[in-house]
């Protein structure tokens, strides 16, 4: 069998993704099934290969985080989310996320998409989305 070294497959970037996770969230929030994957991104950017990031380029950002590095890689996605969408899309999702009733009930579905509920992991799941709102929201001049 010959394989075809030309082949090409497009994947999305976790940013990218969490924009069009945002997106099927507000269109099918009834099911319940968009949450848990904005959670894990959320929670797990930092480890996607952006650690060395926090402590270089984004130490600012990381030390205003306490330098929590999930909280600090929360930001980051949303400001690396930023810089890859068009002005279109940044007023989409700055618009979601401003939303008080949307972001509650997004809130409450990520504290549902993980097996620990209690009120420590509900503030945590909180300031996870807020960091990323806020990454997202402030305009860093290159966008």
């Amino acid at each position: 069998m010959k394989v075809d070294t030309d082949l090409v497959i497009s994947a999305a970037s976790l940013p990218g993704l969490v924009i069009l996770k945002l997106f099927a969230w507000v269109d099918r929030k009834h099911e319940k099934r968009d949450a848990p994957d904005i959670l894990k991104i959320l929670a797990d950017y930092t480890d996607a290969g952006n650690e060395d990031r926090l402590y270089t380029e984004q130490l600012p950002l990381l030390e205003a985080a306490g330098f929590d590095v999930t909280i600090a890689g929360a930001q980051l996605l949303g400001k690396d989310a930023r810089r890859i969408a068009s002005e279109e899309t940044v007023a989409s999702v700055t618009k979601l996320l401003a939303d008080p009733d949307l972001k509650q009930e997004l809130l409450n579905q990520l504290v549902q998409a993980a097996p620990r509920s209690d009120e420590s992991f509900a503030g945590h799941c909180a300031l996870l989305l807020d960091t990323f709102q806020r990454g997202f929201t402030e305009d860093d001049g290159r966008n």
